[in-house]
């Protein structure tokens, strides 16, 4: 070998060396420059080099001696950082459009947000079937910054994507946004100007947005007073604990609480605890954190505080503290709030909704989280809607109502409120509200209810039966056809009738009569029940490609948003944090690539940047 070759391929190798370094702080989500490089800190990129350097990586060492003093010769300079970087952001991207090349069918995932800096940050994701694998992908293709966020506005910067990175609209087959009227308007959303495009680019709805938007529309409508209400104290409370102090004197009272259940086996009266928490030692007992405060776009809050405040210490240490603020609090709202939250949390109905309402949410979560998943597809997420309604039907019964009752009694006797007198008290005992009195009724057998039985059918079961009525709205069954794809539905009275309007409506993709013939054969086949869709895809003969692409359709039509979209904004305040606010748009994509497809960029062959990096410009070490 030549001097000239050895000296070639010793540059290639500390070129390389760097990429790893810029690999490795990308995939992290780490800042690569201190604030001042000259400085005992020069920030987490230098330092990880002169470290190897300094143990061992006898490669960096010698460059590191031996390359000119000043960072443009050793390579280490930020404007060589960007270079770098940029180079391994579009080798990421370079990997995921061949992906959806290979895959021909894919959906369009976008939603915005504003970043630190208030650009207004577009996320462009696709979801595709592997090629080779039929594994489910969902990856991040872009992130545009624009000022405008009218259907028009982001539609221009979605096509301009899919037109850089060669991708037809008309392969497109699904599209999956929130509910905003820029995105999913029926007529000036970015969904209908692309179907204008391509009419088999079905809009799909995000379930988990829909989800989470049929609760909150169920549970605050202005005919329920008092679910309503219920939620809003349960928030004010959680809000009113965390703040300051006060959360430090909650965590103490469930210690000592703990401690004392501990102790003895009779309950501790409110009065010996409440003398007892002066102290704020630490102990072996974890107790639970407040909470979050509950609000429109958290999915899994509502039941995480639910079930949280149903525990009898977690109750109690909640009026201990809001009594410590009573008597020690010198601010004057502070006292008056604290006085009506205690009051509020002593009243019958809140208990027994607060015991009600916990396992209608927590089955919603479970939902929640279930549709959350990458690999989750159509027909399995509106079957686990279906089983949703199911469970509250069954929870809107007299027998469900009964044993929140008695929770809600044990919950009391913990608090020394007894309940079971307004459980018997009828509305009669209260000033009679005046109504007109119609010719079939009579005083005598006029229906009285008590005020549990009022709460239970005007508000309780009224708040399940909006519920069920907005789930019912928010999830359609325009895509039902594709159920009979899946092996326990080959042979219902209807699944030929509806093959053949899944070949219509795709006829651009598979041969109409071609996919059924296909399909009626490959129903016959042996163990296929219980079978996972990904498996069953795989199953399909090679030369059945027009069955073949109905299931990669199946399997790429969307159902949330979240798997994808939601990892992209919680990487994007790590990747662009306070500190690192003033990078450009070309640096903050190709660091958020890194950041969101981590396993991609692991799998980045130094080799292949290193010869991106030399053929870019002439470069003062020797590389080719």
């Amino acid at each position: 070998m030549s001097a000239r070759a050895k000296e070639i391929q010793n540059n290639r190798k500390v070129v390389s060396q760097i990429f790893e370094v810029i690999i490795l702080l990308g995939k992290l989500g780490l800042p690569f420059r201190g604030h001042n490089e000259k400085s005992d800190n020069k920030g987490i990129f230098l330092e990880i080099l002169h470290y190897l350097a300094s143990h061992g990586n006898e490669i960096l060492k010698k460059h590191l001696m031996d390359a000119p003093r000043n960072a443009t010769g050793t390579y280490l300079s930020h404007r060589i950082q960007n270079e770098m970087i940029l180079i391994m952001g579009e080798a990421i991207k370079a990997e995921v459009v061949k992906q959806i090349l290979d895959a021909k069918i894919y959906v369009v995932m976008m939603d915005e947000t504003r970043d630190l800096s208030h650009k207004d940050q577009v996320i462009v994701a696709i979801r595709y079937v592997q090629k080779g694998t039929n594994k489910v992908q969902e990856r991040l293709l872009a992130l545009v910054d624009t000022d405008v966020k009218t259907g028009e506005g982001l539609e221009e910067p979605l096509l301009e994507v899919l037109r850089e990175n060669s991708l037809d609209v008309n392969n497109i087959v699904g599209q999956c946004y929130d509910g905003g009227s820029n995105l999913a308007g029926t007529y000036e959303g970015v969904q209908a100007k692309v179907r204008a495009k391509n009419s088999n680019a079905v809009f799909t709805h995000c379930y988990a947005h829909s989800l989470n938007r049929a609760v909150v529309n169920a549970m605050n409508h202005k005919s329920l007073p008092e679910p309503r209400n219920f939620f809003s104290i349960l928030e004010l409370l959680v809000t009113f604990i965390k703040c300051g102090i006060r959360i430090l004197y909650f965590l103490e009272a469930q210690k000592n609480l703990l401690n004392a259940s501990k102790k003895t086996d009779s309950a501790t009266s409110l009065l010996s605890v409440q003398s007892s928490c002066t102290s704020l030692s630490r102990q072996d007992d974890r107790p639970l954190a407040p909470g979050v405060g509950i609000c429109d776009t958290r999915r899994d809050i509502r039941a995480s505080t639910l079930h949280r405040y149903t525990k009898p210490i977690v109750l109690r240490a909640a009026v201990l503290t809001l009594d410590h603020v009573i008597e020690t609090s010198d601010d004057l709202k502070a006292r008056a709030t604290a006085v009506g939250l205690r009051r509020s949390i002593h009243e019958p109905k809140f208990l027994l909704l607060l015991c009600a309402f916990r396992p209608v949410l927590a089955a919603v979560n479970l939902v929640s989280k279930f549709l959350q998943t990458v690999e989750i597809d159509i027909s399995s997420a509106m079957k686990k809607v279906e089983c949703l309604k199911s469970e509250i039907r069954l929870l809107r019964s007299d027998s469900a109502w009964e044993k929140a009752c008695e929770e809600a009694e044990s919950l009391a006797s913990h608090l020394g409120v007894n309940i079971s007198g307004e459980k018997e008290q009828t509305q009669e005992t209260r000033r009679p509200r005046k109504k007109p009195r119609r010719i079939d009724e009579h005083p005598e057998t006029q229906a009285v209810m008590s005020s549990f039985d009022s709460l239970r059918t005007q508000h309780y079961f009224q708040a399940l039966d909006k519920l069920i009525s907005e789930l019912d709205k928010r999830f359609p069954n325009e895509l039902s056809d594709f159920m009979y794809l899946q092996p326990d539905n080959y042979f219902l009275e209807e699944a030929e009738k509806g093959l053949e309007r899944l070949s219509e409506r795709y006829a651009d993709h598979p041969v109409p009569e071609e996919a059924i013939h296909q399909w009626r054969i490959f129903r016959h086949t042996s163990h296929l029940q219980g079978k996972p869709l990904v498996e069953i895809c795989t199953l399909v003969p090679d030369y059945y490609t027009d069955l073949e692409m109905l299931y990669r359709i199946f399997l790429t039509l969307p159902v949330t948003t979240t798997s994808s979209l939601e990892r992209g904004f919680s990487k994007l305040p790590i990747v662009k944090n306070k500190l690192r606010a003033t990078m450009t748009q070309d640096r903050l994509e190709a660091l958020m690539f890194a950041a969101v497809e981590g396993d991609i960029a692991a799998d980045l062959k130094t080799e292949d940047l290193v010869a991106k990096f030399a053929a870019k410009a002439d470069r003062r070490m020797m590389l080719a």
